[in-house]
């Protein structure tokens, strides 16, 4: 389908049963875009208004599974903006093909990232995705050993995940909750040239991989989840290395204690705005703590 500036956002707001499933069969329609589950609420994502289709198919498909509530009809730049092209730090990135032009780097390395504009987060405009990018272009051109495995938690549209491979990443593996974002995550891939250095899967959390395989985990995600992560999960803490990014400034106090009880130490830190990015590690021989280093 073609992406036009006018393209419509229209979301089908639907209530599920409790502790029913959703419907195995998803809607087939030519602008059908995906669904977003939460909690009970299910969202179908739409780029045209399908109103008689998507009735009959709930009363084919999700008969006593989901009611209809609600039906919204937006410009798709009103959910997310999309620049036809940015440039943040030394990524160039494009959301249109008839737009994308290489841009090269000091070094003479191409760092395009070209994405389809859709309702999945990430299209390099918010301030967390570009202090996540900085925080990646810091990490890889100062670490002393290859980073060859990444996994992005929260990949949305895989902008994260296209960049660490842009800064020569062998593997990254992007999780999301939402199946929307891994469609949406697994077409860039492609427009990226990609697909075969890259894995997306849906996914809760830190649980589905095993740590050790993995060089660098990198989690942009709403700050309350983040939040949530950090201050009740324990996976995280088995990881070496980490980006974390979509924090307020205003939490980076609390923030940076919780890290130092789990006995990790902040290597970077990166701003835009008023919101943040950490690049962490945990304590070892090679990074002693402050103490140890009489500090």
């Amino acid at each position: 389908m073609k992406e036009t500036n006018g393209e419509l956002c229209v979301v089908y707001s639907c209530l599920r049963r409790e502790r029913i499933p959703l419907p195995r069969e998803e809607p087939h329609h030519p602008t059908y875009r995906g669904l977003w589950a939460e909690g009970r609420w299910v969202y179908y994502f739409f780029s045209a208004p399908v109103d008689a289709f998507f009735r009959r198919w709930i009363a084919t498909y999700g008969h006593h599974l989901l009611s209809l509530q609600e039906i919204h009809v937006f410009p798709l730049e009103a959910w997310q903006h999309f620049a036809p092209s940015l440039t943040v730090g030394s990524f160039t990135i494009v959301s249109r093909h008839s737009e994308a032009e290489e841009h090269t780097d000091v070094r003479g390395q191409h760092r395009t990232i070209r994405l389809r504009p859709s309702v999945a987060f990430g299209s390099g405009i918010h301030p967390s995705t570009q202090a996540c990018l900085r925080a990646l272009e810091w990490t890889f051109t100062s670490h002393r050993t290859p980073i060859r495995t990444v996994w992005d938690v929260g990949t949305g549209s895989g902008i994260l995940a296209f960049a660490a491979l842009a800064l020569g990443a062998e593997l990254v593996v992007g999780s999301d909750l939402s199946l929307l974002a891994i469609r949406e995550a697994t077409i860039n891939a492609r427009s990226n040239n990609v697909l075969g250095q890259c894995a997306f899967i849906v996914g809760d959390g830190l649980a589905p991989l095993h740590h050790h395989r993995i060089s660098l985990v990198v989690m942009n995600l709403e700050w309350p989840s983040l939040r949530k992560v950090l201050e009740e999960g324990e996976d995280w803490v088995s990881c070496s290395q980490l980006i974390i990014g979509g924090f307020p400034r205003f939490w980076w106090k609390k923030l940076s204690h919780t890290l130092s009880l789990s006995l990790f130490y902040t290597a970077q830190l990166f701003w835009v705005g008023e919101w943040g990015a950490a690049v962490i590690a945990q304590y070892d021989h090679r990074h002693p703590s402050p103490l140890e280093r009489g500090g």
